[in-house]
C-alpha cells in the first residue's frame, strides 16, 4: 500500500516535470527563432538581446553623392524580430545600382553583393549591428552600418519608419579655360549647409595663375595679387547657401562668369534625392 502510494507521487511528480519542459519549449524555439531571407536563406538566431516595434522601417540620406547614387535601406520587423534588411545604392531614376545587369564592372558589384550578404547575415543572426566583425574598410559599409543603426535605434524607441539622414561631402567642378588651364571649384557641404568653397584657375603642374602675373594679366588684365582678392570674394561662404555670385565691375566680368558656371555644374551634382522608398524595394 505505501509502495503503491509512493510509485503514485513519484508518476504525478513525472508528469509534472515533462508538462513544464512541454511548456518551456516553446519559449525557448521563439528565442532562437528562423529567418526566411531571399538573399541570405534560413539566419539561425543567437540568443534574442533586442525588442523592436513591429513595422517597415526605411532609411536614407537626403542628397545624392558627386557620382549621382545614394544609399537607401529598409528593414521588415515582424514579432519584434528582424525578418528581412534591404540595402542598395540608387540613382537618380530610382535605379538599383546592384542590381543592374549592364553595370560597367561587374565584377566590382559580385563583390559589393556578397559583402552585402555577409552583412545581412550576420545583423539577422544577432538582430543588431553591434557587434558585428565583418568590416570593409570603405563607403559601402559605412553606408550600410549607418542606415541600419539610424532604422534600428528609432525600432528600438517606436519612434518614425522613415529616416532622411543629413549627407555632408566634397563636390568638385572643372572647367578647361585654355589647352594649359583648368579652373576648379570644390564645395564642401556639412549637412544642408555650405562650409568652404574653394576655387583657383591651375596649370597641368597644378599652380595657380596667381604665382603668373602674366597669366593674370593676359586672361583677366589684372595683377596676381587682383586675382587673389577675387578669389577671396568668390571663396566666402553665402548666407542663403547660393553659389552664384555677382560683380558690377565689368573687368572682372569673365572671372565671375567661368565661377558661376562652375557653381552650376556643382548645384546640379546637389540634388536630393526625394525617394519613394516603397517603390524602391
Amino acid at each position: 500500500m505505501v509502495y503503491n502510494l509512493i510509485k503514485g507521487e513519484n508518476m504525478k511528480k513525472i508528469i509534472l516535470l515533462i508538462l513544464s519542459l512541454l511548456l518551456v519549449l516553446p519559449v525557448c524555439s521563439c528565442e532562437r527563432d528562423l529567418i526566411n531571407n531571399a538573399d541570405t536563406g534560413e539566419i539561425i538566431l543567437t540568443e534574442k538581446k533586442y525588442s523592436y516595434t513591429d513595422g517597415t522601417y526605411y532609411a536614407g540620406y537626403g542628397y545624392f553623392r558627386p557620382d549621382g547614387t545614394s544609399p537607401a535601406a529598409m528593414v521588415i520587423i515582424s514579432d519584434g524580430l528582424i525578418k528581412s534588411i534591404r540595402f542598395d545604392y540608387f540613382n537618380s531614376s530610382a535605379d538599383s545600382v546592384l542590381e543592374n545587369k549592364d553595370a560597367e564592372n561587374p565584377e566590382k558589384i559580385n563583390e559589393l553583393k556578397s559583402a552585402r550578404k555577409a552583412l545581412y547575415n550576420q545583423t539577422l543572426s544577432m538582430q543588431s549591428v553591434t557587434g558585428i566583425n565583418y568590416t570593409r574598410d570603405d563607403v559601402f559599409t559605412e553606408d550600410y552600418l549607418t542606415l541600419i543603426s539610424a532604422i534600428l535605434r528609432s525600432a528600438s524607441s517606436g519612434g518614425q519608419t522613415t529616416m532622411i539622414l543629413p549627407l555632408s561631402g566634397v563636390y568638385e567642378a572643372r572647367e578647361n579655360i585654355t589647352d594649359e588651364l583648368t579652373a576648379v571649384m570644390k564645395v564642401s557641404f556639412l549637412s544642408d549647409n555650405i562650409s568652404d568653397i574653394s576655387f583657383d584657375i591651375i596649370s597641368p603642374d597644378g599652380n595657380s595663375i596667381a604665382e603668373d602675373e602674366a597669366l593674370c594679366t593676359e586672361l583677366f588684365g589684372i595683377t596676381p595679387e587682383d586675382f587673389r582678392e577675387v578669389r577671396n570674394v568668390l571663396e566666402k561662404l553665402p548666407v542663403d547657401n547660393s553659389l552664384s555670385k555677382t560683380d558690377g565691375d565689368e573687368s572682372l566680368e569673365k572671372i565671375f562668369a567661368i565661377y558661376n558656371d562652375l557653381s552650376a555644374q556643382i548645384e546640379k551634382l546637389r540634388i536630393k534625392t526625394d525617394f519613394n522608398f516603397k517603390k524602391l524595394f
